[in-house]
């Protein structure tokens, strides 16, 4: 039997840093893709490297940017609008109410393209900066 995931009941959430800090569904996601993982690596060779081969060693690592599409209202408006500039704020994702993810982040880009007849969506970045967590929802 497959331990396939269907890609439903995942919310994405804004923190409001109060202490306990209280965490509210940004918007209606129709589509959320997580980032991936990437790190520098530097050549760390040296004369006596053996068989005359380069040597690597593994830099910082960066988590990446999440970036999704959902409906634009004037609520979900108010509230991406009200992270241009803000800095660093803290997001949850959930899976379907059972797995969290935790990170800190920055809007990189907002963006609302308007096709008549069609309903408005808003596409959203957030640039992940530090380190992230992945729980159970407690």
């Amino acid at each position: 039997m497959t331990d396939a995931i269907i890609a439903t009941g995942v919310v994405l959430k804004l923190g409001d840093g109060a202490d306990p800090e209280v965490f509210v569904e940004i918007g209606e996601f129709t589509a959320l893709t997580p980032p991936g993982y990437s790190a520098d690596s530097h050549d760390a060779t040296h004369l006596n490297s053996p068989d005359k081969t380069r040597e690597f060693i593994q830099g910082l690592g960066d988590i990446g940017e999440i970036s999704g599409t959902m409906h634009w209202t004037l609520t979900s408006d108010a509230v991406v609008r009200g992270l241009q500039g803000a800095g660093t704020k803290n997001f949850k994702m959930t899976f379907g109410g059972t797995k969290e993810w935790s990170f800190a982040a920055f809007l990189t880009g907002f963006s609302k393209p308007m096709t008549v007849g069609e309903k408005i969506e808003a596409d959203v970045t957030l640039k992940i900066t530090g380190p992230d967590t992945f729980a159970d929802v407690a």
